[in-house]
């Protein structure tokens, strides 16, 4: 492995985890956010998103200084929209940009009007999951079900309070794109 490639798998957090024989090694993404007064909310937010990577053998380690992932590199940084315009990504709850590979920017004030304030956690958590996944990636493909579907139906919202899961696909291309981005 070139030189560049062990920089960037150790930027990017790459450990191997001890446990069970013939586990494989987890990898470790920084998400780096400031919620500022919605920290509440995005509390179970983050550890819906946690469990929903987990299924990847991902764990996300969270942030809340967007400095923190900027100057170390390597980390996901969300930003926050509070008064999104409607011609700005219509109908999105957020936007990644998974060829750049770092930013996604989350539309808090359409979630808040997308969902039940019950709901609003368990949506938010899985918006995170969401964009996470396409930055992981690296592409900006959707799914057919679960979690990286294109657009969630009533029924999905429903789910989401038991969670909502990732096609084997989906934990594929994280594992061929976690790969890409250590060879950067």
């Amino acid at each position: 492995m070139k030189l560049a490639g062990v920089v960037a798998v150790l930027a990017m957090g790459t450990v191997g985890w001890a446990g069970e024989k013939g586990q494989a090694a987890k990898s470790v993404v920084t998400v780096c956010l400031n919620p500022g007064a919605n920290a509440a909310a995005l509390g179970r937010a983050e550890a819906t998103a946690t469990q929903i990577l987990a299924q990847a053998n991902v764990r996300l380690e969270w942030r809340d200084s967007l400095s923190r992932c900027t100057k170390d590199g390597g980390g996901i940084v969300f930003t926050f929209s509070q008064e999104t315009p409607a011609n700005v990504h219509p109908g999105a709850l957020a936007y990644a940009l998974p060829f750049e590979g770092t930013h996604v920017v989350l539309f808090y004030d359409r979630m808040m009007t997308t969902a039940r304030s019950g709901q609003v956690p368990y949506i938010a958590g899985h918006v995170l999951a969401h964009e996470i996944v396409h930055i992981l990636q690296g592409v900006d493909q959707h799914s057919e079900s679960g979690v990286m579907k294109a657009r969630w139906t009533a029924s999905d919202f429903a789910d989401m309070q038991r969670g909502l899961k990732l096609t084997q696909g989906d934990v594929g291309m994280i594992e061929n794109g976690l790969v890409a981005r250590a060879t950067k």
